[in-house]
């Protein structure tokens, strides 16, 4: 442990490292080519600095991420930035309250988030299952945004290593938790709003579908690392062509039955 203190001391000595650090943080992983512009600095000098850095990051894919001890520095300057007294990873629970950053984590590699996103798909899937019994259904919208998403991302923009999101997918299942909890509720809602119910069984897919938009969005930018731009069209035709097949198989079974 005092080695990690004196690497990540020796590190933190100079402004280029920091940068470089702050950047792996919080904007996930990057290509060589990419910290090269957002450092702005000489191949020569950010290889010399990258080569002082060799047990805070690692290359995986061509793409630079931050080691658990790399994790430690940030965080060392973070907390002397803020004034804290406690030096930590973040949160798996940001997966919850702060998605954004927690699947971001979770796409590079965390076990606590991974775990936690897991446990969130699970969950929500049971209760979904529990509220309404309907497997094949339950399947299909789970399942098919999820593989719309990936064969827009792979066809549109060449992505490769598709195995990442596949282990932060199930976190973005967390806003189907939300809709079964509203199933169950529905009958107690029915007695206490009256006919407002009806506007409540209105607005609850609406505002599901934009959750999980949003997560979703989030999920692909983030486990693929695609741009905001690319990462929103790839998960707009996971939603978009899985609602549509949907609603062509739930026209055809009223058709058959």
């Amino acid at each position: 442990m005092d080695e990690d203190y004196d690497t990540i001391f020796q590190v933190l000595s100079h402004s280029t490292r920091r940068k470089v650090i702050k950047i792996l943080a919080e904007e996930g992983s990057q290509t060589y080519t990419s910290l090269l512009k957002k450092t702005s600095l000489t191949t020569g000098t950010l290889n010399h600095h990258l080569e002082k850095m060799k047990t805070l990051i690692y290359v995986s894919d061509s793409l630079y991420h931050l080691t658990e001890t790399g994790w430690r520095a940030y965080q060392a300057m973070v907390a002397l930035q803020k004034g804290l007294s406690t030096i930590g990873r973040p949160s798996p629970l940001e997966l919850i309250y702060r998605p954004a950053r927690g699947l971001r984590y979770l796409a590079e590699g965390s076990r606590s988030h991974f775990i936690l996103g897991w446990l969130i798909g699970i969950f929500s899937l049971a209760l979904a299952y529990l509220a309404t019994e309907d497997v094949v259904s339950l399947a299909m919208n789970s399942i098919i945004p999820f593989i719309f998403s990936i064969l827009a991302a792979k066809l549109a923009y060449r992505v490769e290593n598709l195995g990442r999101i596949a282990l932060s997918y199930p976190a973005t299942l967390l806003p189907m938790s939300f809709t079964s909890i509203i199933i169950w509720l529905e009958p107690t809602l029915l007695k206490t709003l009256g006919n407002e119910v009806i506007l409540l069984n209105f607005l609850v897919p609406k505002v599901t579908l934009v959750w999980f938009f949003y997560l979703l969005v989030v999920c692909v930018k983030y486990s693929l690392n695609l741009d905001f731009n690319r990462a929103f069209v790839s998960a707009a035709v996971g939603v978009f062509a899985g609602k549509i097949l949907l609603d062509s198989m739930n026209g055809i079974s009223l058709l058959l039955g």
